[in-house]
């Protein structure tokens, strides 16, 4: 079975850059969305979503993650 180590130091950095773009979201995107701004998610924090995706595609380019077989 290969087992695949997902502790990694790309994946720490992938799980920062994410909680990065998630804070952003709430402080910017989400009050003004309620507020009834017509924004749109992706030109709110653009620079964390180009680190986040770019670290996505880096860590999972070659395989998606892998999910266990289970039998019924």
């Amino acid at each position: 079975m290969n087992v695949r180590n997902l502790r990694t130091e790309s994946h720490l950095e992938l799980k920062q850059a994410n909680n990065a773009w998630s804070e952003c979201v709430a402080k910017t995107f989400l009050p003004q969305w309620l507020a009834g701004a017509s924004l749109n998610i992706e030109e709110v924090c653009p620079g964390e979503l180009a680190k986040m995706q770019e670290l996505d595609a880096t860590v999972f380019a070659e395989k998606p993650l892998p999910f266990k077989a289970y039998l019924i």
